[in-house]
Parts: structure tokens; sequence; C-alpha cells
């Protein structure tokens, strides 16, 4: 598959940063071309859009659907993750605002909408939801095993400082026999599912 052009992550870039978020250039370069796919993608936590309108841009000439789970500041959150700020409303707003049309939505936690997204496979699932470590391990032993072989794993605030449940859980998580490394950037680790 041939990566993108400079112009095309141009215009990502400039689309992108029009919503707020708290992920950087690089790393935005980087969740582009792991979801240049066709198929299924998957984005756990999307905050006010900013990684949603990385992954639904990369999606569109692939013809691959885009499914985003957030709860939007939900009570059931943990207090320091809750965020009045972002509400779905935003979120529409955000993408509207870059002219993208919104994706599948899921406005609960990962573990309900895992129930509600039923047995599709998936060809990229982009991890940035709960950063508690339980609540990872979850989403990558459930979600991980809709991803189809040669389908990616990618998890945002890997070995940040301020929330290591993101470390912790895929050092318990990871084997290095199903999945390969792909690479880190920022913050930003991907793994390919080989079998």
């Amino acid at each position: 598959m041939a990566g993108p052009k400079r112009t095309e992550l141009e215009v990502m870039l400039k689309l992108a940063w029009m919503i707020p978020g708290m992920f950087g250039k690089n790393e935005a370069r980087w969740l582009y071309r792991l979801s240049r796919r066709r198929g299924n993608l998957v984005e756990i936590g999307a905050w006010m859009g900013r990684t949603t309108a990385i992954m639904q841009m990369a999606a569109k000439p692939w013809e691959a659907h885009l499914t985003t789970i957030e709860p939007f500041g939900a009570e059931h959150m943990a207090p320091k993750w809750r965020d009045p700020e972002a509400t779905q409303e935003k979120w529409l707003a955000n993408l509207a605002r870059i002219g993208l049309e919104p994706p599948e939505l899921f406005a609960t936690t990962s573990d309900e909408a895992l129930e509600l997204y039923g047995e599709r496979e998936i060809a990229m699932l982009f991890i940035d939801g709960s950063h508690a470590y339980r609540q990872v391990l979850r989403d990558l032993k459930g979600w991980g095993g809709l991803v189809k072989v040669g389908g990616y794993i990618a998890l945002h605030d890997m070995f940040f400082p301020s929330v290591p449940g993101v470390a912790k859980a895929v050092t318990r998580w990871w084997d290095g026999k199903k999945w390969f490394y792909r690479g880190q950037v920022g913050w930003t680790i991907a793994f390919e599912r080989r079998k």
C-alpha cells in the first residue's frame, strides 16, 4: 500500500488542528498512516474530535468504516477524566466545521460498546479512552480480539508519566507472538496482528 503524499498529510494536519486535542503532529501523521486501510476502524476515546477527524480523513478514500466510542464526560468516568467541555454537540460541531460527516458513534463506555458492536472484524483499533490499567487491559483483550490478521492496534499515552496504566496494561498483554511491535511515535505505540 502506497503511503500518503506530503500534500495529503499537510491538508489533514491543517484541518485536524482546527479541533482541540492532545495529540502531536508526528503522532497524527503516524495515526493517519495506520488508519489508511479498508475495513472497519474503531476509535476508543475521542474527546473533542481531533483523532476522530484524523481517522475519518484517512478512512474516506479507502471507503473504510469508522466507529467512535466516547462517553462524553459521563458520570461513570473517573472524576479526573471527566471534562464538561467535551460534549457530543461540540464533537459534532468540530467535525462539521472541517467538512466531515460524523462516524458511527457509541456514546458509552468501551465495555458497553463492545456488546453493541457485535462480531465485526476490525482493521485498525485506536485506544485512547480510559487510561486506567484494568480498563486498558480489557480494551486490549476484548476489542483486540476483533482485530483481523494484518490489522493494527495503536494506543496513545504509552509511557506518558502521569498515566502509567497504559504501559502497565500493554506490558501485561503483549507476548510478542500474536502481535508484532510496529513502532512508537511520540506517545503513540502500534502493534500488527500476525496470527
